[in-house]
C-alpha cells in the first residue's frame, strides 16, 4: 500500500496542477479571443449550436470558453490516465521508474484501445455531446477554436491568439 501511495500522491498532485493551469489558460484564450472578435464566424456559429446560446447574448463568450476549457481538461486528464497505466505495468524500461518491465502486453494494448476509443468519441459528434465534450473540428483538433488571422500564434487544442 505504501508503494501505491508513493506513486499516486505525486502523480495526482502534478496532474491537478496541470489541469488547473490548462483550464485557466484555455478559458482565458477563448474568452479573450471571442471578446476581441478574433474568432471566425463559422466557429462562433459552431459554438452557438453546441452551447445553445446565441452569439449575440451576454453569456455566449463564457459558455464557449467554459465548454472549450472543459474539453481541454477532460482530454488532458484522460490522456494522463492512459499514460499512467503504462507506468503501473511498464512494457519497456522507459516507463519502469519504480518496478521492472512486465512481459504481459495487455496493459499496453489497453492503453492503445483507450486512446483509440477517446479519439473516436471526439471524432463522433453524438458521442462527444454525450460526454459533454466539443467534437473534433475539421482540422482534427479537439476544440473548434482556431483563429485564421495572420500574425497569430497556435496553442494546444487548436486555440490561436493574435500577437501584438
Amino acid at each position: 500500500m505504501g508503494n501505491l501511495a508513493r506513486f499516486v500522491g505525486p502523480a495526482s498532485l502534478v496532474t491537478a496542477a496541470f489541469v488547473a493551469a490548462i483550464y485557466v489558460v484555455v478559458y482565458q484564450l477563448v474568452d479573450v479571443g471571442i471578446g476581441r472578435g478574433e474568432v471566425p464566424s463559422n466557429v462562433l456559429q459552431r459554438f452557438s449550436e453546441y452551447t445553445g446560446v446565441d452569439g449575440s447574448e451576454a453569456g455566449f463568450a463564457d459558455a464557449a470558453a467554459t465548454v472549450t476549457a472543459q474539453t481541454a481538461l477532460s482530454t488532458f486528464t484522460a490522456v494522463t490516465a492512459f499514460i499512467l497505466i503504462l507506468f503501473l505495468a511498464p512494457p519497456r524500461r522507459f516507463f519502469a521508474g519504480w518496478t521492472q518491465p512486465v512481459k504481459d502486453t495487455r496493459p499496453a494494448r489497453l492503453v492503445l484501445c483507450l486512446f483509440a476509443a477517446f479519439a473516436l468519441v471526439l471524432a463522433f459528434p453524438p458521442a462527444a455531446h454525450y460526454f459533454a465534450l466539443l467534437p473534433a473540428g475539421h482540422d482534427g483538433a479537439p476544440s473548434s477554436i482556431s483563429v485564421t488571422r495572420s500574425g497569430s500564434r497556435q496553442y494546444p487544442y487548436g486555440v490561436a491568439v493574435a500577437e501584438g
